[in-house]
C-alpha cells in the first residue's frame, strides 16, 4: 500500500511539473510613457505607469513585396495582448491609416513612426521579417 501511495505521489507531481514548465513566460517589462516614442519587438512586454501593458505577440509584413507593383503600399499587423484597466485582451492594430489605430480605449492611440526589418527587400527575400517597429501611443 505504501509503494502504491509512493508511486500515486511522483505520478502527480511529475504531472504537475511538467504543466507548470509548459506555461508561457512571461516577459520581463520594460516602462514606456505615453506620447514619447519607444521600440516594440516580438515576445517583449511594455508597461506604462498607470498599470496598463502589452505583451507583442507578433509583427506582420503586410507590405507590397519589393519585386511587384502594388495599388496599396500595405501595412505592418501589430497583434498584441494587454490589460485594459486589468482585464486582458488580445487586439489588432495596423500601421496604415486604414486600419483601427484604437490602442487600449477610445482615449489610447497608437502611431506607427519607424518599421525596421531583419533584413532588406530582395528578390529571393520579397517580405522580410519585421525586426522592429518604433511607436507611440498617445492618451488623450
Amino acid at each position: 500500500m505504501k509503494t502504491l501511495i509512493n508511486t500515486l505521489f511522483i505520478i502527480s507531481a511529475s504531472i504537475i511539473l511538467t504543466m507548470l514548465s509548459c506555461q508561457k513566460e512571461i516577459p520581463l517589462c520594460h516602462d514606456v510613457e505615453y506620447n514619447k516614442a519607444f521600440k516594440i519587438e516580438k515576445n517583449n512586454k511594455y508597461c506604462f505607469n498607470d498599470g496598463n501593458y502589452f505583451v507583442v505577440e507578433n509583427m506582420s509584413n503586410g507590405f507590397c513585396p519589393c519585386n511587384l507593383e502594388c495599388f496599396w503600399e500595405g501595412e505592418m499587423t501589430l497583434y498584441f495582448s494587454t490589460s485594459e484597466n486589468g482585464v486582458i485582451v488580445t487586439k489588432i492594430v495596423g500601421s496604415s491609416n486604414k486600419t483601427d489605430s484604437t490602442f487600449i480605449t477610445n482615449k489610447h492611440f497608437i502611431r506607427f513612426l519607424d518599421i525596421q526589418f531583419i533584413e532588406p527587400c530582395s528578390y529571393t527575400k520579397p517580405s522580410p521579417d519585421i525586426k522592429n517597429a518604433t511607436i507611440l501611443v498617445t492618451k488623450e
